[in-house]
């Protein structure tokens, strides 16, 4: 039935659009569609270009009604489980459940997959500075927002494979809302150029209201602190307690091996430190930038001051630039307790998930431009709304 529906097609193209005569028939061959029952040969044959038409030539109708040679189905069901498990997992598992035999592998997974993930690139909107509509009297007008929704944002650094002494920068974020299914998101920083559009549509899907309250959490970087701004009215953004116990404990392991000139003051900068990362749990910000300044005055007199100190400088520029984002931690219960600190940053879990997907190709491709799209298909699974809008079968034989 496919093939006559194929030389169906291919005989009802064949009248010129400009003259209506009939093109010259050039030969007839057959091309290799990939469907889910298997792999189909049908009929594509080719005409010559009509006279009346500009140029010379040929043109196969069934050939440009199936560019892909892949059937919207198929396609699906590869992008969904490569957005699960890697690419040559999903080959497999497709191999044992439909009778496609050895027809696609791990390759063949990935270019199918990283075409989904364009077309999902491509559905983004615009990008803006500033996402938050309306006003307060809009907002107390709108139903009763539902719970709070939890945002944490992490970065890591990647080994460029096409470019080796450089690396790119990846952000990775995940969206828990107290009911409901977490969603992730993520980019590479410097070539995707709508990152908030990203956070937003994340946002929008998960159905977080204008009123609704959010927190965000990250570890304080600036294009973390712009990418959080002006989303909803009512975010709250923190610090996450982490990134500052962990930075205060590298500290101290650096001010213990002071120069000799300068051992003795290394139990008391530990101490400072310790001091420091009390009141900075309690969000006592100025008192713990007073102990710091005061701290490092002492070496003021100090003609070539050690890295140490350096750090030590460093780490006080940024408490204050992260000043408006660090609370009273006990009061936040999205916080670990003090004791726990030395585990992974809360939204470690939305950088570490998608990686642990990677394919076994994975290192062949890792370049700023393909880890973008493998981000839209890794950082969380293909929803079926977003699945059925990309690869809705009117769209894609529209071309």
């Amino acid at each position: 039935m496919t093939e006559a529906q194929a030389a169906d097609h291919a005989r009802r193209q064949r009248p010129c659009s400009g003259c209506h005569l009939h093109r010259r028939l050039k030969d007839n061959r057959t091309i290799t569609v990939r469907t889910c029952p298997g792999k189909l040969a049908l009929p594509c044959p080719r005409y010559h270009k009509c006279p009346c038409q500009p140029g010379s030539g040929s043109i196969a109708p069934v050939a440009v009604a199936l560019p892909e040679r892949v059937t919207p189905d198929l396609l699906a069901l590869e992008a969904r489980w490569a957005s699960l498990a890697a690419y040559g997992v999903t080959a497999a598992l497709l191999a044992d459940v439909l009778p496609i035999g050895e027809a696609v592998n791990a390759s063949t997974i990935r270019n199918d997959a990283m075409r989904v993930a364009e077309r999902l690139e491509a559905e983004l909107g615009p990008e803006q500075a500033m996402f938050t509509s309306g006003c307060q009297s809009e907002w107390n007008k709108m139903p009763i927002p539902g719970p709070p929704v939890t945002i944490g944002i992490d970065g890591g650094y990647v080994r460029s494979w096409t470019d080796r002494p450089t690396n790119f920068e990846v952000i990775i974020g995940k969206s828990v809302p107290e009911e409901g299914r977490a969603r992730r998101f993520g980019f590479v920083v410097g070539h995707d150029e709508k990152p908030k559009r990203r956070l937003h549509e994340i946002l929008v899907n998960q159905g977080i209201a204008m009123n609704q309250e959010v927190t965000f959490m990250s570890d304080g970087a600036s294009n973390l602190r712009d990418l959080q701004r002006y989303m909803r009215p009512n975010a709250e953004h923190v610090l996450d307690y982490f990134h500052v116990a962990m930075r205060i404990t590298v500290l101290q392991q650096m001010v213990r091996g002071l120069p000799a000139g300068l051992s003795a003051a290394a139990p008391a900068a530990v101490a400072v430190l310790e001091s420091v990362k009390h009141h900075l749990w309690h969000g006592n910000v100025g008192r713990a930038l007073a102990l710091l300044e005061d701290f490092s005055d002492g070496f003021d007199l100090v003609l070539d001051p050690p890295p140490e100190v350096r750090k030590l400088q460093e780490f006080g520029r940024y408490i204050d630039n992260n000043a408006n984002l660090i609370p009273d931690y006990p009061s936040a219960k999205q916080c670990p307790e003090p004791q726990s600190h030395t585990s992974r940053p809360w939204g470690s879990g939305g950088i570490n998930r998608p990686s642990a997907r990677s394919s076994p190709l994975s290192p062949s491709h890792c370049s700023a431009g393909s880890s973008q799209t493998d981000l839209t298909l890794h950082a969380g699974p293909l929803q079926t709304a977003q699945m059925s809008r990309v690869l809705d079968p009117a769209r894609w034989f529209a071309r």
